[in-house]
């Protein structure tokens, strides 16, 4: 895993706010480098190439807020499992479950191996245009090489099926795109349903979620904290 600040400010501030976001899979910190929290810092996890967690040293923040979108909702999972980030974290949930690959509760297993033959033999192209919907053009994509994004994928998938995430932190809040393709909604719906007590929020997004109006409502909700 890498990690890499976007935005190093709060640390000067009274209320200082980090929000680590563990981006999904095949992303690169540049896709990530527009967004803005209010009063936050924020800082990108990506590359799950390896589950090797790196260094972040959250002592001097009076808030850290875990945003997690897609198999990044599983890998957060993983790190506060294994005590690698701290589990009194807020944790936010976009567009995932802590079951990736899942007929009920993820991305049914046909499907993604379906998506894995793709990749396989035309690369990117079709699957950002599902990632992004309507913003596909709109948006960055990521720079890194194809070849070690599909590594990647492979890799996440080797992991979902033989790591256990030992005791799952308890999420506080999902958000899911009412647009998604990647994920199917009413799978996602299903998951948080049944493993949490809030109600999920749903949005009119795609798979990527940070829309104009889903980052609003997430600083709304950070606001609140």
């Amino acid at each position: 895993m890498k990690i890499e600040y976007l935005k190093r400010d709060s640390i000067n501030c009274d209320n200082r706010v980090l929000v680590v976001l563990f981006a999904g899979w095949s992303c690169d910190a540049e896709q990530f480098r527009s967004l803005r929290f209010t009063d936050s810092d924020l800082c990108v996890v990506y590359d799950y190439t390896t589950l090797d967690f790196p260094t972040l040293d959250t002592s001097s923040y009076n808030k850290v807020i875990v945003l997690a979108w897609s198999f990044g909702v599983w890998v957060a999972s993983y790190a506060v499992s294994m005590g690698l980030l701290t589990n009194d974290s807020f944790k936010i949930a976009l567009n995932g479950t802590t079951l990736p690959i899942d007929d009920l509760y993820g991305i049914p297993s046909r499907s993604f191996e379906l998506t894995l033959r793709s990749l396989g033999s035309g690369g990117m192209d079709k699957f950002n245009r599902r990632l992004y919907g309507s913003l596909y053009g709109l948006l960055p994509l990521s720079a890194r090489e194809f070849a070690l994004q599909l590594d990647e994928l492979k890799l996440l998938s080797a992991h979902f099926k033989c790591v256990d995430v030992i005791s799952p932190p308890v999420w506080d809040l999902a958000i899911i795109g009412t647009k998604d393709i990647i994920f199917p909604v009413d799978n996602m719906v299903r998951f948080w349903n049944k493993n949490s007590t809030f109600t999920a929020i749903l949005e009119d997004t795609p798979h990527y979620p940070f829309t104009q109006e889903c980052i609003l409502e997430l600083n709304r909700v950070i606001s609140t904290l």
